[in-house]
Protein backbone atom coordinates (compact mmCIF):
# COMPACT_ATOMS: atom_id res chain seq x y z
CA UNK A 1 0.00 0.00 0.00
CA UNK A 2 1.12 3.80 -0.69
CA UNK A 3 1.38 6.65 1.57
CA UNK A 4 -1.37 8.75 1.07
CA UNK A 5 1.45 11.68 1.02
CA UNK A 6 2.81 10.23 -1.85
CA UNK A 7 -0.89 9.68 -3.88
CA UNK A 8 -1.87 12.99 -3.35
CA UNK A 9 0.25 16.00 -4.67
CA UNK A 10 -1.66 18.49 -2.12
CA UNK A 11 -0.51 16.21 1.31
CA UNK A 12 2.87 15.86 -0.71
CA UNK A 13 3.16 19.78 -1.04
CA UNK A 14 1.80 19.77 2.77
CA UNK A 15 4.92 17.47 3.58
CA UNK A 16 7.20 19.51 1.97
CA UNK A 17 6.74 22.43 3.84
CA UNK A 18 6.52 21.09 7.27
CA UNK A 19 9.71 19.22 6.49
CA UNK A 20 11.67 22.80 5.18
CA UNK A 21 9.59 24.17 8.76
CA UNK A 22 11.82 21.52 10.70
CA UNK A 23 14.74 22.22 9.35
CA UNK A 24 14.37 25.98 9.47
CA UNK A 25 13.69 25.94 12.90
CA UNK A 26 15.77 23.63 13.94
CA UNK A 27 18.68 26.31 12.07
CA UNK A 28 17.02 29.16 13.94
CA UNK A 29 15.27 28.37 16.62
CA UNK A 30 17.17 25.96 17.98
CA UNK A 31 20.60 28.05 17.41
CA UNK A 32 19.33 31.75 18.69
CA UNK A 33 16.43 31.12 20.56
CA UNK A 34 14.19 32.90 18.19
CA UNK A 35 11.76 32.40 15.13
CA UNK A 36 12.21 35.46 12.95
CA UNK A 37 9.18 36.85 11.55
CA UNK A 38 10.26 35.76 7.90
CA UNK A 39 10.11 32.45 8.71
CA UNK A 40 6.67 31.99 10.34
CA UNK A 41 5.37 34.07 7.57
CA UNK A 42 7.05 31.97 5.36
CA UNK A 43 4.94 29.20 6.52
CA UNK A 44 1.62 30.73 6.61
CA UNK A 45 2.24 31.79 3.13
CA UNK A 46 3.21 28.52 1.61
CA UNK A 47 0.37 26.88 4.14
CA UNK A 48 -2.04 29.19 2.12
CA UNK A 49 -0.88 27.87 -0.94
CA UNK A 50 -0.80 24.46 -0.83
CA UNK A 51 -3.88 24.50 1.21
CA UNK A 52 -5.80 24.50 -2.19
CA UNK A 53 -9.41 25.72 -2.23
CA UNK A 54 -10.17 25.01 1.02
CA UNK A 55 -13.33 26.79 2.49
CA UNK A 56 -12.66 29.96 4.54
CA UNK A 57 -14.42 28.58 7.82
CA UNK A 58 -11.66 25.48 7.93
CA UNK A 59 -8.60 27.69 7.60
CA UNK A 60 -10.03 30.28 10.10
CA UNK A 61 -10.91 27.42 12.33
CA UNK A 62 -6.96 26.32 11.84
CA UNK A 63 -5.39 29.65 12.06
CA UNK A 64 -7.40 30.16 15.46
CA UNK A 65 -6.49 26.71 16.70
CA UNK A 66 -3.02 27.72 15.80
CA UNK A 67 -2.77 30.81 17.47
CA UNK A 68 -5.07 30.71 20.26
CA UNK A 69 -4.14 27.44 21.71
CA UNK A 70 -0.53 28.78 22.10
CA UNK A 71 -1.51 32.43 23.10
CA UNK A 72 -2.73 30.51 26.54
CA UNK A 73 -0.13 28.50 26.62
CA UNK A 74 2.14 31.98 26.68
CA UNK A 75 -0.07 33.83 29.29
CA UNK A 76 -0.37 30.68 31.66
CA UNK A 77 2.98 29.92 32.05
CA UNK A 78 3.86 33.99 32.20
CA UNK A 79 5.52 33.99 28.65
CA UNK A 80 7.48 30.70 28.38
CA UNK A 81 6.28 30.26 24.99
CA UNK A 82 7.27 32.82 22.98
CA UNK A 83 5.52 35.26 20.40
CA UNK A 84 7.00 33.51 17.48
CA UNK A 85 5.85 30.12 18.71
CA UNK A 86 2.57 31.49 18.20
CA UNK A 87 2.89 32.87 14.99
CA UNK A 88 4.87 29.69 14.12
CA UNK A 89 1.89 27.08 15.39
CA UNK A 90 -0.66 29.60 13.56
CA UNK A 91 0.87 28.63 9.69
CA UNK A 92 1.33 25.23 10.77
CA UNK A 93 -2.41 24.69 11.78
CA UNK A 94 -3.19 26.17 8.88
CA UNK A 95 -0.94 23.46 6.99
CA UNK A 96 -1.89 20.33 8.08
CA UNK A 97 -5.79 21.83 8.92
CA UNK A 98 -8.10 22.69 12.15
CA UNK A 99 -8.34 18.94 12.83
CA UNK A 100 -4.64 17.74 12.59
CA UNK A 101 -3.97 20.79 14.26
CA UNK A 102 -4.80 19.66 17.90
CA UNK A 103 -2.64 16.37 17.00
CA UNK A 104 0.10 17.91 15.65
CA UNK A 105 -0.14 20.60 19.03
CA UNK A 106 -0.24 17.39 21.21
CA UNK A 107 2.70 15.76 19.41
CA UNK A 108 4.87 18.95 19.96
CA UNK A 109 3.91 19.64 23.79
CA UNK A 110 5.31 15.34 23.86
CA UNK A 111 8.36 16.16 21.96
CA UNK A 112 9.14 18.86 24.12
CA UNK A 113 8.59 17.06 27.14
CA UNK A 114 10.98 14.39 26.09
CA UNK A 115 13.58 16.85 25.21
CA UNK A 116 13.33 18.52 28.73
CA UNK A 117 13.50 15.05 30.54
CA UNK A 118 16.61 14.05 28.46
CA UNK A 119 18.60 17.80 29.55
CA UNK A 120 18.39 16.53 33.24
CA UNK A 121 16.41 18.92 34.78
CA UNK A 122 16.43 21.34 32.35
CA UNK A 123 13.14 23.59 32.40
CA UNK A 124 10.60 25.42 29.93
CA UNK A 125 12.34 28.55 31.64
CA UNK A 126 15.69 27.59 30.83
CA UNK A 127 14.82 28.12 27.09
CA UNK A 128 13.99 25.59 25.24
CA UNK A 129 13.63 25.93 21.96
CA UNK A 130 10.03 25.22 20.80
CA UNK A 131 9.63 25.81 17.09
CA UNK A 132 11.24 22.55 16.12
CA UNK A 133 8.73 20.24 17.93
CA UNK A 134 5.72 22.39 16.86
CA UNK A 135 6.97 22.06 13.01
CA UNK A 136 8.31 17.91 13.73
CA UNK A 137 4.24 17.73 15.25
CA UNK A 138 3.36 19.32 12.25
CA UNK A 139 5.03 16.88 9.85
CA UNK A 140 4.00 13.96 12.21
CA UNK A 141 0.48 14.79 11.12
CA UNK A 142 1.30 15.60 8.05
CA UNK A 143 2.64 12.56 6.90
CA UNK A 144 -0.42 10.79 8.55
CA UNK A 145 -3.10 12.65 7.29
CA UNK A 146 -5.54 10.33 5.71
CA UNK A 147 -5.90 8.85 9.20
CA UNK A 148 -6.90 12.21 10.48
CA UNK A 149 -9.24 13.00 7.06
Amino acid sequence: MVPIWIQEPRVAARVAVAAAAVVVTLLTDGRTGRIPDGVSLGVLAAALLVAGPEPPAKTAAAALIGAGLPAIARTVTGGALGWGDVKLSTGLAVLVGPAAALTAMLIASFLGLALLAAGGGATVRDGLPFGPCLAAGALISALHAGAWA
